[in-house]
């Protein structure tokens, strides 16, 4: 997955030329639109939209629930992710509140036929109650610190399939 966060302004005349500059087939690219972004001139974020959706690329709303979480922009637009901020994720484990939130969102997210990322996930246990709630995906810490192109190879060429891994499944 190529996450990229981009202005509306500018981002119509390059997106066509992402899947050739990087060699990614559309289907194989997950853009994140910040909830800030949506609210810029609506009608022409959903023309750009609706064309990304048409070239096959997947999108998402990053940090929900952290901005202005209008659930009309979930009825309007045509995201496939909703990103849960890693503010509620940081202290899910001793939060009522953020537990409440959290559960909501994914529930949110489901109900729109969306898949739920939790963003931020730095242990095991915050991935087992995430994985109790739901949810689809995790990012974080827990796996990985951000890596460079190299550093990222090296990783993955280190990793070995028997090792435990952490395994996310929603119940739908």
């Amino acid at each position: 997955m190529l996450s990229s966060a981009v202005s509306t302004k500018g981002f119509c005349i390059h997106r066509k030329g992402c899947s050739t500059v990087f060699w990614i087939p559309p289907h194989e690219l997950e853009l994140e639109l910040t909830e800030s972004m949506l609210i810029q001139d609506s009608e022409r974020v959903i023309k750009i939209i609706s064309e990304l959706k048409a070239l096959g690329i997947k999108l998402s709303i990053d940090d929900f629930g952290t901005s202005y979480s209008n659930m009309a922009y979930l009825k309007r637009f045509a995201f496939d992710k909703l990103k849960i901020d890693r503010s509620f994720i940081k202290t899910l484990a001793n939060s009522e509140n953020d537990q409440a939130i959290v559960q909501a969102i994914i529930t949110l997210a489901h109900n729109f036929n969306l898949k739920a990322i939790a963003e931020g996930v730095e242990d095991c246990s915050t991935a087992n109650l995430l994985s109790k709630y739901g949810c689809d995906e995790i990012q974080g810490y827990l796996f990985s610190k951000p890596l460079c192109e190299k550093h990222f190879l090296a990783w993955l060429g280190a990793q070995q399939i028997d090792k435990p891994t952490i395994e996310i499944t929603s119940s739908r």
